[in-house]
């Protein structure tokens, strides 16, 4: 790909090269420059945990008072706490616990701010027509354990990012008795520091030329 970069602006034919398997194929192209992508235009803002949603920042009339910042739901993601209290895709958030704010940013960032998961919170929501009052619980993932050490005898740790688990059983510092770790699909299993052995999925390679 690097030396198609490098390649003068006019159309070039080119031989590509692929291996399928044990087969070797190849096809001849014609090479042409095509046009730079636009500069990249803001969609929306996302509050990926206490709401689990996408916000576009608005302005509007409601109430006889004009310009006044509303954050417009433009996606919801599986696990939000919005329909459930009755809020829609393409309504508009105008306050939080009564106080209105400017931006979808600002939404976002005091729900972070001033509440904890699981809250509930009440939010002022405008339909076009009229506004009302919904109370939400913010979406709560709940706990787990990240981290178990009892001295020596046992180490266990995870994380979801990366997904990951690691388990020592009896460890004597240069080796453990049993060691097992998890990196997405890759597997390591040891055995007194001895007997090692790995699994995961295969992988593509590509071939120097």
């Amino acid at each position: 790909m690097l030396a198609l970069q490098r390649q003068p602006a006019r159309p070039e034919p080119y031989e590509l090269r692929w291996r399928r398997d044990t087969t070797v194929l190849a096809a001849n192209v014609m090479g042409r420059v095509i046009a730079s992508a636009a500069a990249a235009t803001e969609l929306y803002r996302v509050d990926p945990v206490a709401t689990r949603a996408g916000f576009r920042s608005e302005l509007l009339s409601v109430d006889g008072v004009p310009s006044r910042g509303a954050a417009k739901i433009v996606e919801l993601f599986p696990g939000s706490p919005l329909p459930g209290a009755g809020i829609s895709l393409g309504e508009s958030i105008i306050a939080l616990q009564g106080r209105g704010f400017g931006s979808a940013q600002e939404l976002v960032s005091r729900l972070h701010r001033e509440h904890e998961l699981g809250d509930a919170v009440i939010l002022d929501v405008y339909d076009g027509r009229s506004v009302r009052r919904a109370n939400v619980r913010l979406w709560n993932p709940g706990r787990r354990i990240s981290q178990v050490s009892l001295g020596p005898l046992l180490q266990y740790r995870s994380s979801l990012s990366p997904e990951s688990v690691s388990l020592d059983i009896l460890d004597l510092w240069l080796f453990s008795v049993y060691s097992y770790s998890r990196s997405d699909a890759e597997r390591s299993y040891s055995l007194f520091g001895l007997f090692n052995f790995s699994t995961g999925y295969g992988e593509l390679t590509e071939e120097a030329r």
